[in-house]
């Protein structure tokens, strides 16, 4: 890969992005559901994955992954494609809608009209085939994959992400990391939205790194596991604590107005890589350091790491995250 190809590889994959931000190792073991035609390949291969599993549900996606896939070797990785509709139980036969766009965004539910409205070219043709669903525990367990040997999820599922977690079985038991598609409002009529994903997850050990997809309501999202027996302390606060988590509640808001203010009077591009917001988070992150540790600041502790590691602050992030349970 050549120097401009990895500046941009390393700006678009944000597993990449946490891994270099924290010094973290990289995936051994990737399942990716919804694979369509394979365009992830130049991400896994930096990996070097022990195991790699492709899965597609529409089977012209899948025939044309497959010839994509005998162009490529990755030496050392062992890898597999297969057909087959990802849900939460075996041997039922679902609707698959099919979409416009080479069949990408097909998914198992319906497209709503804000989803037509949104994303054109992603549009629902009309046709609806039958297909049988394949749990992730029974496909990987056909593969004679054990669950130690898969620790990243990545599902690109159109609304169907719950579906594929009720599947998983005790393949979640070993995952570290999890890239998601997630939405904030109904793109596909009874698809999962990301709330329901985070409640899912976190109780699991999982905390999403990327901030709310705001603007277009719908995006790739990355959840991390976090070490359970590190998780932020419970002790009790004392006055002086709900006094400064107080200040520091204040400075947090002052923090988001003065971003705000920026991206108002500047060009989006050069507000976000502002060096003077990376040194009053960094500043917060070092004077709060003990409260942002506790569970009752986790909310505040949290929407800074996420801002963080979207605008790349390297100082900030590992040391909130770190707040967060990461070792």
């Amino acid at each position: 890969m050549d120097e401009l190809a990895e500046s941009i590889y390393r700006e678009t994959c944000v597993l990449q992005k946490f891994l270099d931000m924290v010094g973290a190792s990289p995936p051994r073991g990737i399942v990716h559901v919804g694979a369509h035609h394979g365009q992830e390949i130049d991400e896994y291969q930096v990996y070097a994955p022990e195991v790699l599993v492709w899965i597609e549900a529409n089977p012209p996606a899948y025939a044309a992954l497959q010839g994509f896939l005998k162009t490529w070797h990755l030496p050392g990785t062992s890898q597999w494609c297969i057909n087959a509709l990802i849900s939460d139980v075996d041997g039922e036969m679902h609707d698959f809608h099919i979409a416009v766009n080479t069949g990408q965004a097909s998914s198992m539910f319906p497209s709503t009209d804000l989803q037509w409205q949104r994303y054109p070219k992603g549009r629902s043709t009309g046709e609806v085939i039958r297909l049988k669903t394949h749990t992730l525990k029974t496909v990987l367990s056909d593969l004679s994959l054990s669950p130690s040997q898969i620790d990243y999820l990545v599902l690109d599922t159109q609304g169907a992400e719950m579906k594929c977690f009720g599947g998983l079985g005790d393949y979640m038991d070993n995952l570290r990391y999890i890239t998601s598609e997630v939405s904030t409002t109904e793109l596909y009529a009874g698809g999962a939205q990301m709330h329901e994903i985070d409640a899912f997850l976190e109780p699991r050990g999982f905390v999403r790194v990327t901030s709310d997809p705001v603007q277009f309501q719908h995006g790739d999202m990355l959840y991390i596991r976090l070490d359970m027996d590190a998780r932020q302390s419970t002790a009790p606060f004392s006055k002086a604590d709900h006094a400064r988590e107080t200040a520091m509640r204040a400075a947090v808001n002052d923090l988001i107005e003065g971003i705000n203010k920026n991206l108002n009077e500047h060009d989006w591009s050069d507000a976000l890589v502002d060096p003077e917001f990376e040194d009053k988070v960094f500043a917060i992150q070092a004077e709060y350091a003990d409260l942002l540790a506790m569970r009752r600041s986790r909310d505040v502790c949290l929407g800074l790491a996420r801002f963080s590691f979207d605008q790349g602050y390297k100082r900030a992030f590992p040391a909130f995250f770190a707040a967060l349970g990461w070792r």
